[in-house]
């Protein structure tokens, strides 16, 4: 090999080298569900400690045999953080009946024009006549009370699916696997 051939690729390695930093980074998940990526500790929910190839091909090198064998409380280590609560919004519909949500984006629908409890939905397209659009009024809610809700539709879900044949049954099932699975996603 010429010995400017090796002058290239000695000076090559040491730019490679340079510009590799050597140090942790953090991914971590922010109110909101926003991931994002650090180098100090995460504030929030941590998701992960990423290492640059420089940190992760130290880490996989032997340790000396001179070295003494580090105390665990030696190095601070990161703290679990509990989840982020996720929000709860408590939605009325203008026939009266409620239910809740996790976004407070209220749902539009047609009634008719002579409900005068329903909140109207300011440039909404044109209505058929007779007819006007409204919109659910949601409000925040506490995560008791929306866990408590479904529970009690899963009650009831169980107790109609106890009685249901045929489709109905298992039309119900699936329902109540939405509502497993909604719970469980907001309440555990």
């Amino acid at each position: 090999m010429s010995l400017s051939l090796r002058l290239l690729l000695t000076a090559l390695a040491l730019l490679l080298a340079a510009t590799a930093p050597a140090a942790t980074i953090y991914k971590c998940r922010q109110a909101g569900g926003v991931v994002s990526y650090q180098d100090n500790p995460c504030p929030g929910r941590q998701i992960g400690v990423l290492r640059t190839p420089t940190t992760a091909a130290a880490a996989r090198a032997p340790a000396p045999a001179t070295a003494p064998a580090r105390a665990s409380s030696d190095a601070p280590r990161p703290t679990p953080t509990a989840r982020a609560p996720r929000p709860s919004f408590k939605c009325v519909r203008p026939d009266g009946s409620h239910y809740y949500t996790g976004n407070a984006r209220p749902a539009r629908m047609l009634v008719d024009a002579t409900n005068t409890v329903a909140k109207r939905v300011a440039g909404a397209p044109a209505a058929p006549p007779g007819k006007a659009w409204a919109e659910d009024q949601c409000a925040n809610s506490t995560r008791a009370e929306s866990c408590q809700y479904y529970q009690e539709q899963i009650a009831a879900n169980d107790a109609r699916e106890a009685a249901a044949r045929g489709t109905d049954a298992s039309r119900l099932k699936r329902e109540g696997q939405r509502l497993r699975a909604i719970r469980n996603h907001r309440c555990n």
